[in-house]
């Protein structure tokens, strides 16, 4: 019994621990598939921001008349940070624009080139074909494939930009190493001397290295050798066809040659065939390829303390069994051979099972033995009628007479068995009737029917209450755990100990309640840290059917938010760049508007003041040929006032270059305000749709800057032909003079001379009224550039504040 009882603990020790130990294996790898699924998904993203940035790099590059560089750090920090070898750009003509690391020649075509089959190639193709992420999976990359410079073990992943027509405009192209993979697969941690997790791809080679064969398993390796480094078991096909489990199989590429080697393992015989592997293993989907995830651990190592003390106790037993045996042997000997004829005798009776026999032979009637051998015949004697009417009383119960009892007289013992009998019988045809009852209500659902009033005693009537008793108490709470579910409240379990089937429904319900509330409270966390702008908050547990699409789908809805989110900010920051950049050139253009506004009413007055002195020329010229009459002393005063006309004249000319000047200097203005306009322009279209509105001002005011350079030109075309009439009006003045000096010759000549002096000073009048005129309507245009130039200023500024709101408000969500 000892060895008995040792082997039964043994084997229940082996059982519990090869459960435990697979559990361990399942914990390991649904670790490992998290991790994997991390990593994948981080890269997705880390492609998605890294095209998005090296495309807005190149356009504003372009945008000042200079190309992406080679060592541009924000490129080169950030692939060097997601663990890229290299990363490029290519247009949907498949021409490459862009490599980092220059890997590859600049301008090679990955579409019609030696490039087209190679990785690189058919991840672009992929990509553009599809316009989503596209992944090719790991294998030796040769750059020009050619075979001539090799960078071992590569996958790409490429990702598309598409314009607004949802047409491929880029496409992101990296170049993703095996070592992320690999430093998730390698890190071990209670997995003992023989344990390990690797990755096989559908081609059944190694997607990560070996721990145990890193020579013959490693990646590199599998690739090199594929006929040495398939890896086809039966657990690898299973997860590949999509099975996920955990079991102890008879199988193990590795083998382990130091447990079948073991004192141990001697002793039991192990040999090669005996080694069995526990693995735990899923399918694992890497951007749509399916990858096997393997976590496996040799099952003698898993067992091998176990097992020491399986043998250990097999010895002390069997030394301790055989000693028991000796003692047991010579104790026997010394006490019982006296009675070993009754022994034999009673022994006879016993296997034949019949009472009738009795003890023939007597040695003494004066010893123990006679005298039991004596009791043990009227033993008999009794034991056989009572039997009897025993056996009578019971066939006829069998039957259905419930009434039959034992008539007999006995004593001790055999009354009681008597009593026993007659009392079952009675208690057998009171329960019968009783169970009848119990059964008719439970048949109709009447759980809470009770036993009063029924005549049945004893353990029976107990189990039969206690058995109501627990069905209705486990149907009561049941119902009341689920009615607590339909009113929201799942912290409600059903507590009652059960047994059996209900204790399977008890565990049943809980476990359900359990992971929907689990869900729940997950969903709720991750709602309210959304709603206070976390956005890095995750549903990570582990659920099955509609509760497991519920995680993904709103575990979706936080990365696309997230990403929606880190798009606006960039966006943001542009415009509210751009917009103080157009801010403060509008507030450059509003203070040269002003100051050519100042100078057009400096140039108004002295248009004024030559008016003036043009109608006073004028007067004077009628004062003198009203005085002409008066002789050749008034022609002295003539002299005079034609001089005075002389300075007039000049002061004439030197206003008209002052014009003229004025006049370049607000071309110059209209030529800058033109530039301005189109900086602007240019900004609001790389503001996208948020520089629509601004783009329509600058444009206006491009157009009013055009107009007004235009009208520049007309005044300066006006004030040439001013200056030219000013230059012929002095002429004719210093011919006056002349005719002044000769004015004794002839009174009437310096009459005719006076009447033109007249003449040409009205025709200057007129010239310096349309001058005044064209300076007006300047001024006009000028303070409607004025205006406008005000209006953008404030649009800017206005964009600028909505701008930085809208960031702020942005910054609200945690990424």
């Amino acid at each position: 019994p000892f060895l008995t009882i040792c082997w039964w603990s043994i084997n229940g020790a082996w059982d519990s621990n090869r459960d435990q130990i697979t559990l361990q294996m399942e914990s390991i790898r649904e670790i490992k598939q998290d991790q994997l699924n991390r990593y994948f998904k981080t890269n997705k993203r880390n492609l998605e921001s890294l095209t998005s940035t090296a495309v807005i790099l190149r356009q504003q590059a372009y945008a000042v008349g200079a190309g992406l560089g080679q060592d541009n750090a924000t490129l080169t920090n950030q692939v060097d940070q997601y663990g890229y070898n290299d990363f490029y750009l290519i247009n949907p003509q498949g021409q490459m624009i862009y490599s980092l690391k220059q890997q590859t020649p600049k301008f090679a075509n990955v579409v019609t080139g030696p490039l087209a089959e190679t990785g690189l190639g058919q991840a672009f193709s992929q990509s553009l074909e599809t316009r989503q992420l596209a992944f090719v999976d790991f294998s030796i990359y040769s750059r020009n494939n050619d075979g001539a410079i090799h960078d071992g073990l590569i996958s790409f992943i490429a990702h598309p930009i598409l314009n607004a027509q949802g047409q491929v405009k880029m496409v992101g192209v990296a170049k993703l190493p095996i070592d992320g993979i690999n430093a998730i697969m390698t890190t071990r941690f209670n997995m003992g001397k023989t344990g390990e997790s690797y990755l096989v791809g559908p081609d059944y080679l190694m997607r990560s290295d070996s721990f145990l064969d890193p020579q013959n398993r490693s990646v590199i390796a599998s690739f090199t050798n594929p006929d040495s480094g398939t890896i086809a078991t039966t657990m690898v096909l299973a997860a590949l066809a999509g099975e996920t489990s955990a079991k102890l199989f008879r199988e193990n590429y590795t083998g382990i040659e130091s447990y079948t080697g073991s004192s141990w393992g001697k002793t039991f015989g192990l040999k090669d065939k005996d080694i069995s592997t526990i693995s735990a293993y899923t399918p694992i989907d890497v951007y749509g390829e399916q990858w096997a995830l393997m976590v496996e651990r040799d099952g003698i190592e898993a067992s091998s303390k176990l097992m020491e003390l399986y043998f250990q106790m097999y010895w002390i037993g069997g030394v301790a069994a055989f000693l028991i045996l000796i003692v047991a042997y010579y104790i026997t000997l010394s006490l019982t051979l006296p009675i070993c004829y009754i022994a034999g005798q009673v022994g006879r009776i016993e296997e034949g099972c019949d009472f009738s026999m009795r003890l023939e032979y007597i040695p003494s009637d004066k010893d123990e033995a006679g005298q039991a051998a004596h009791a043990v015949n009227r033993l008999m004697d009794s034991l056989q009628a009572a039997l009897g009417e025993s056996n009578r009383v019971v066939a006829d119960v069998a039957q259905g007479q419930f009434s039959s009892r034992i008539e007999e007289d006995f004593k001790g013992d055999l009354l009681r068995l008597k009593d026993g009998v007659n009392a079952s019988a009675s208690s057998v045809e009171k329960t019968m009737h009783s169970l009848e009852q119990v059964m008719k209500a439970i048949a109709e659902g009447n759980f809470d029917y009770r036993l009063e009033g029924v005549e049945m005693t004893g353990e029976f009537r107990t189990v039969m209450e206690n058995t109501l008793n627990v069905m209705e108490q486990a149907i009561g709470e049941i119902n009341q755990v689920m009615q607590a579910v339909s009113e929201g409240d799942f912290d409600q379990r059903v507590n009652t100990p059960l047994k059996g089937d209900l204790d399977k429904l008890k565990s049943g319900v809980n476990n359900s309640i359990s992971a929907i509330a689990t869900a729940l409270k997950e969903t709720v966390e991750v709602s309210e840290a959304m709603a206070q702008g976390d956005l890095t908050q995750r549903i990570d547990g582990n659920y099955q059917g509609s509760l497991a699409r519920l995680k993904d789908a709103l575990n979706s809805s936080l990365d696309k938010m997230d990403q929606a989110v880190g798009s606006v900010l960039v966006a943001s920051e542009g415009i509210a760049a751009n917009a103080g950049e157009i801010s403060r050139g509008s507030e450059q253009l509003s203070k040269r508007t002003n100051q050519q506004s100042a100078s057009l009413q400096e140039t108004s007055a002295s248009m004024e003041q030559m008016a003036a002195t043009i109608e006073l020329n004028a007067e004077h010229a009628n004062v003198a040929g009203n005085l002409v009459a008066s002789g050749k002393n008034e022609a002295t005063g003539g002299v005079v006032v034609v001089q005075q006309a002389v300075e007039a004249m000049g002061q004439i000319d030197e206003a008209s270059k002052k014009i003229a000047s004025i006049i370049n200097l607000i071309d110059g203005i209209a030529f800058q305000t033109n530039l301005l306009a189109l900086n602007a322009a240019v900004e609001a279209a790389r503001a996208g749709d948020h520089g629509r509105g601004f783009a329509v001002v600058a444009g206006e005011v491009r157009s009013l800057a055009q107009k007004a350079a235009q009208s520049a030109n007309e005044i300066k075309l006006l004030i040439e032909d001013s200056s030219n009439k000013v230059k012929e009006g002095s002429h004719l003045v210093d011919k006056t003079g002349k005719a002044l000096n000769s004015i004794a010759q002839s009174i009437e000549e310096v009459n005719d001379i006076v009447t033109e002096i007249a003449a040409a000073t009205n025709e200057q009048s007129s010239v310096i009224n349309q001058v005044n005129k064209a300076v007006a309507e300047l001024e006009e245009v000028n303070q409607l550039n004025t205006a406008l130039v005000e209006e953008s200023s404030h649009s800017s500024l206005s964009l600028n504040d909505q701008t930085d709101d809208l960031i702020t408000k942005m910054n609200f969500f945690k990424g």
